[in-house]
């Protein structure tokens, strides 16, 4: 309960009627962890915002989408902040760190072939006169999603049990590493 108690310049004072103040909790909010992406990897939307309905904010950030590229190379704060029905609003930071992922050598693409691009269901990669080491799938927000290890100068990589958007391929000769982006349509 709340009350005013008031005293006038002549000495007179009177106290309010008692009102009750309601002081509301904040929203727990919650906001996975981020995995760290390279620069050139696709837009991707942000989830792991608890709970639903909130928004996000930061360097790279629009409609809930992160933009790697627009970021920039560097670790980036993340929020993700909710207001709940009293008008109240709890927040989180999170971090994501860009990386211009140049930590090896790059293949030149007239050594490797990647084909049909966009493809339905089966990427084929054929490394002319070298030997494929491995070939990482990762998805548009830069999990890993398949990794192929073997040593022949053709990969077929399936695409079958994935959602249709854009996935990165790393494909790694020796020392050396071709980046390619693939369409599943």
């Amino acid at each position: 309960p709340y009350s005013v108690n008031y005293t006038d310049g002549n000495g007179c004072s009177a106290i309010s009627f008692p009102v009750d103040v309601v002081v509301n909790a904040l929203p727990t909010v919650t906001f996975g962890m981020l995995s760290d992406v390279c620069d050139y990897f696709a837009v991707f939307s942000l989830t792991g915002g608890s709970p639903l309905g909130g928004s996000y904010s930061g360097t790279g950030v629009a409609g809930g989408l992160f933009d790697p590229s627009v970021a920039g190379v560097g670790t980036h704060t993340i929020t993700y902040d909710y207001t709940d029905v009293n008008g109240c609003t709890g927040l989180v930071l999170q971090d994501i760190n860009v990386s211009e992922c140049l930590d090896l050598n790059e293949v030149t693409s007239s050594d490797i072939v990647v084909y049909p691009n966009p493809t339905l269901t089966l990427v084929n990669i054929y490394a002319q006169g070298a030997l494929i080491n491995t070939v990482k799938v990762f998805d548009g927000s830069g999990r890993l999603i398949a990794e192929y290890s073997e040593t022949a100068e053709k990969v077929v990589v399936d695409l079958s049990n994935t959602a249709r958007g854009v996935y990165h391929l790393e494909i790694a000769l020796g020392d050396q590493v071709y980046r390619s982006r693939v369409v599943r349509k």
